[in-house]
Parts: structure tokens; C-alpha cells; sequence
């Protein structure tokens, strides 16, 4: 495009091929959102987009990342809009995508925001430059008919009235104002591209870093196809949709992208140099009026009274402070901060306490603990004294049943309280006579000795009390099983009971599991024992049967034994002044 005429004239022509859009599907349309003081040129420095990217204007043709659209007339030359040495257009930015249709045929894709001459001629003359934005499609149908076209600013339908080369050849500056002035007119040749009437390009497309960052203080480089980000529609890339076409059409998410970024401080965007951009430039913030970041402890104000002091991060612009108490300690109010008016106390109702452990249900009223009424200690334990103490709350106390008698059981009934039932003194032996004294408790007097008495076990006779006041009897024991010819010294095992045992020339007899209470160990018995022609004392030694002790008597002699010879034993002891025998007479049987 050489001038705006050349555009007007291009409008005309679309229109009577019949190639004016049938329908248009934009999403959030916006235009850009500002530019920066004109610069020497009479162009604005740079624009902004809604993002907050900056882009400057490209006027250096020999540039590969921002070249202009020559020709230059006099290369060799200063530019000077005065002298007329200056480009017919220089973008901004300058986006195009292409490919080939499955037809062979090509799709173009031109998305621009231009500055040119707004002059009949097109011709460099100061003070009629402007800048506006271009949507241009040029694209070789297979055939005639509609064509939907998906980019990133929106959907486009266009008919072709045939197909064949640039069937589509569309190009849309100033979304097709009639007349298309773009700005000439109206008193502001470069507010077009913020006007989204006349433009809906708001984001500048760049290279999607994901696949690779563009070179440095560029958005992209021409020369190379690229991925892209900036589509406020969510579809950055562009498709051609239609007859003849496969299904879902033919798409490419490349383009080829150029524009230079602005050095901006105070757009938000961090431009190469700067430390920090938020977005202004005020001093106080963290980031200077110069996008420096501010050193850390720097005063500053976040904007929240419920922090403070506020101080710079000094790393990052950031202003921040530790968040401030509101606790008023008082549990009747709900505490909170609210940012712009400060700490909050609002009266609550919720429950409390009064410090009184002797109430319950204490509730807040007017921002102070009521107290509530007193609990209820019973416990329904005659055993115990109920009370309450304020700090702890309920106690209860057992009751004292103690009735100082010695001859009384005391206890206590949680239904009825004390009783005292008297004491049993019984201790079940006939040879004690039981009382009870009152200071001391139960008392068991032995009865005289030689009291006759029974103790119980039919295997005894004689019983009669002891000094100790025990009743003790006599044990009768069963006849021993008499074995000759066995050796009980080479036996593993000698039998429980009593047992005669002889070999021809040794005589062994033993009397085992006797009461040791009635024939303990030692000279207070003595033993007679005949065996056959033998004849002599026994001996009496304790043991353990199992975990039991018990008497054993044993008598050896050699000599000879035979089968039928008598075997007779005798025992008599005298155990605190009774007397306790035992005989035992049997014949020892053939081995």
C-alpha cells in the first residue's frame, strides 16, 4: 500500500467483485490501548496493546527483525519527512501466515498496524500522517462460494465468485470504513488503531516462547515461521474453510512476525533495561518513576492499613508489611481487619467464661462474659459430699465410715451411705476359742492340749489339739506293693507309695508321702523295722513330691531276703506333745 487512496480504491473494487464479507464472528473485539508522544518523524514513538506490550515504530530498512516497507528516496540520505526522505509506510507490526491449499493454490494471511502518508498522493508531506490497522485475505479457492476464515482475531465468511487466484482477495483497513479516511477528517490521524470501531487488533501477536524466546527486543523474526501467542480468541493460528476443501479445512499455526519492542517504563510490560515495571510511574511503590527497583527498607505504602511498617523487598518491587494485631484479648468480640478502615470489633454471643469453674453456660452480651447458672454437683451418691470449688467446679468428697470399732466391718452404700456389719471371727479350728476385742479385732485362744478334736480326715485317729491350737491326727497308710528282686538304686523311677523292694542279699523298704506335720524329719521319731531276719531302725528325711514336701522313711540292710519272709515297720513321733504312729505289716512277694 503506497497511500490511503490506493486503499479507498481497493475497497471500491472488492465491493463490486462481490467479496464484502457475509458475516463476521469476533470475540471481545478491542483495539489497542495507547501511544506515546509523536516522535522527530511525526509518528507516535510507539503503540500499546492491551496486554501492556509496546511496540516501536519500524523504520530502519536495512533492520531483518524491523525493516520498512521501502523504497527509501534517497538512500544514501538522513530520513527527513521535511526533505521528503522518508518510507510510504512503516509498521508497527507486521504479521502475515501462509500456505498451500491441497489444490496447489495459496492462503495469505496479513495482520498490520501501518503509519502512512493521509494525503491524495500518498506523498511524504508533514503533517498528514497516520496510522492505522489492515486485515487482508488473498486466497485461491477451488472453487466459488463461501469461505470461512479462522485467525486470530475473530471468523471471517467471504464468497468467491469462482475459484482461481485470489478467487478472495480481501483487505479490510479501518474494518471497511466508507470512506475509508482512517482518521483523515476527523481531527486525529493516529487514534484509529485505539478506536475499536475501526480496528480489533488489541493484542500485538509475538513468538510463543514454549517453542523458543524471539531475539532480544523483538516480538519475532520475520524470516522464520513461528508459533505465536496474543489471540484474544484462543485460536493463533489461521484456517480456511469451504468447498472443494477437505473436511474441517487446512490450517497452519506458523507465522512470520515482525515488531520491535518499545522501551517503555510505566506500561507494565519489563522492557529490556528495566528493573521492574508496574504499570506507572510514581515514586514510593518499589519501582521508580525510572523502573529501577527501589533498595530494600525503603519506605513504601502497599495500601493496607492492616500491615505496616511497609517496607521495599529491595530484590523484587514489592512493598509489603507484616501483618498488624487486632487481638483486643477479649473473647466477646470477633476481631478482623479490613484493609481500608483498619482492626474491627464486632460484639459476639458466643459462649465464654467467666472464670468461675461453679457456673456453666456463660454466654457474651455487649462484648462482656455473663455468667451463667450454677451446676449440678449431685452425683446421687450417698457416699460421697457434693460441693464445688471455682476453680476445679465440681467435687465430690467420700464420707468417713469409719466407726472406730475394730469388731466391725465398714462400708459404705452409694444408695443408703455407712453401714457396719460385725466381724466374722470364726477361723473354723475347734482347738481356738474366738472373740473379738474392740480396740484390737479378732482374737483365737488355743484350747489345752490333748483336746480330743477331729480334724476332718477320716484316714486319722488320735486327733487332739495342739499348743498351736491345731488339730492333728494320725495318718493311716494304705499296705505298701511289695516287688522282690529289683534294686531300687538302679531304678529310674521309685513308686509315690510305699514300696519293699530286695535282690537275694539287700533288703530295701520305704515308706513314702507321710504328713511331715505329724512325722517330721529327725530323733523326735523313732523307727522299728523287720524285714525276714533282719531287723533295725529306719531313717526319716523330708522331700519334695512334685512341689509338695512329704515324709519319707527308708531302711536298708544286706542280708538275705526271702519270698513269704514278714515285713513289719513301726513309727511313733511326738509332735508338740502328741504322740503319732504308724504300723504297716505285709510279705514280700516273688519277684
Amino acid at each position: 500500500m503506497k497511500s490511503l487512496s490506493r486503499l479507498a480504491r481497493f475497497v471500491v473494487v472488492a465491493l463490486l467483485l462481490s467479496l464484502a464479507p457475509e458475516a463476521r464472528a469476533q470475540c471481545a473485539q478491542e483495539a489497542l490501548a495507547g501511544l506515546g508522544p509523536v516522535s522527530p518523524f511525526g509518528f507516535p514513538s510507539y503503540y500499546v496493546d492491551q496486554g501492556g506490550q509496546g511496540l516501536e515504530m519500524c523504520f530502519n530498512i536495512d533492520d531483518p527483525l524491523c525493516g520498512a516497507i521501502g523504497p527509501l528516496p534517497n538512500p544514501g540520505a538522513p530520513l527527513a519527512v521535511a526533505s521528503g526522505n522518508f518510507l510510504p509506510e512503516a509498521p508497527y507490526s507486521f504479521v502475515t501466515s501462509t500456505m498451500t491449499l491441497p489444490t496447489g493454490g495459496q492462503a495469505l494471511l496479513v495482520l498490520s498496524v501501518l503509519g502512512t502518508w493521509g494525503n491524495p498522493t500518498g506523498a511524504v508531506i508533514d503533517g498528514t500522517q497516520t496510522v492505522f490497522s489492515r486485515v487482508r485475505f488473498r486466497i485461491d479457492t477451488p472453487q466459488g462460494g463461501l469461505y470461512t476464515l479462522t485467525y486470530p482475531f475473530g471468523v471471517m465468511t467471504l464468497r468467491a465468485a469462482a475459484g482461481g487466484r485470489r478467487s478472495i482477495n480481501f483487505t479490510e483497513d479501518c474494518l471497511l470504513r466508507v470512506p475509508a479516511t482512517c482518521g483523515q477528517g476527523i481531527g486525529n490521524f493516529f487514534t484509529t488503531p485505539l478506536d475499536p470501531t475501526q480496528s480489533h487488533i488489541g493484542h500485538f501477536l509475538a513468538w510463543d516462547p514454549a517453542e523458543s524466546a524471539p531475539p532480544p527486543g523483538y516480538v519475532g523474526n520475520p524470516a522464520i515461521p513461528h508459533t505465536v501467542i496474543g489471540s484474544p480468541c484462543g485460536t493463533n493460528f489461521f484456517r480456511v474453510e469451504g468447498p472443494g476443501l477437505p473436511p474441517g479445512g487446512v490450517q497452519t499455526p506458523l507465522f512470520s512476525v515482525q515488531g520491535k519492542e518499545a522501551q517503555i517504563c510505566g506500561n507494565g510490560v519489563l522492557d529490556r533495561g528495566e528493573q521492574c515495571d508496574d504499570g506507572n510511574t510514581l515514586n514510593g511503590d518499589c519501582c521508580s518513576s525510572t523502573c529501577t527497583i527501589d533498595p530494600a527498607g525503603t519506605a513504601c505504602n502497599d495500601g493496607n492499613v492492616c500491615t505496616g511498617p511497609d517496607v521495599c523487598a529491595g530484590t523484587t518491587p514489592t512493598c509489603r508489611g507484616a501483618a498488624i494485631s487486632c487481638n483486643d484479648g477479649n473473647v466477646c468480640t470477633t476481631d478482623s481487619c479490613d484493609p481500608v478502615l483498619g482492626c474491627q470489633h464486632v460484639n459476639n454471643t458466643i459462649g465464654c467464661s467467666d472464670a468461675n469453674a461453679c457456673t456453666v453456660g456463660d454466654t457474651c452480651s455487649g462484648g462482656v462474659c455473663v455468667r451463667g447458672p450454677g451446676p449440678n454437683c449431685d452425683d446421687g451418691n450417698a457416699c460421697t459430699v457434693d460441693g464445688c470449688n471455682t476453680l476445679t467446679g465440681c467435687t465430690h468428697t467420700p464420707v468417713t465410715c469409719n466407726d472406730g470399732n475394730a469388731c466391725t466391718t465398714d462400708a459404705c452404700d452409694p444408695a443408703t451411705g455407712c453401714t457396719q456389719a460385725p466381724v466374722n471371727c470364726d477361723d473354723g479350728d475347734t482347738c481356738t476359742v474366738d472373740s473379738c476385742n474392740p480396740a484390737k479385732g479378732c482374737a483365737h485362744t488355743p484350747v489345752a492340749v490333748g483336746t480330743v478334736c477331729d480334724d476332718g480326715n477320716a484316714a486319722t485317729k488320735f486327733d487332739a489339739c495342739t499348743a498351736a491350737g491345731q488339730c492333728v491326727g494320725v495318718r493311716l497308710l494304705a499296705p505298701l506293693t511289695r516287688t522282690a528282686g529289683e534294686d531300687p538304686s538302679k531304678s529310674a523311677t521309685i513308686r509315690a507309695t510305699g514300696d519293699g523292694r530286695w535282690n537275694g542279699t539287700t533288703a530295701r523298704v520305704r515308706l513314702t508321702n507321710m504328713d511331715p506335720a505329724r512325722y517330721p524329719a529327725g530323733s523326735a521319731c523313732r523307727v522299728d523295722v523287720t524285714a525276714g531276719a533282719l531287723a533295725g531302725a529306719g531313717t526319716i528325711s523330708n522331700t519334695l513330691a512334685g512341689s509338695v514336701a512329704v515324709t519319707n522313711m527308708d531302711f536298708a540292710r544286706t542280708g538275705t531276703i526271702r519270698t513269704g519272709d514278714t515285713v513289719s515297720i513301726r513309727i511313733r513321733c511326738t509332735v508338740a506333745g502328741v504322740r503319732h504312729e504308724t504300723q504297716w505289716s505285709g510279705r514280700f512277694a516273688q519277684p
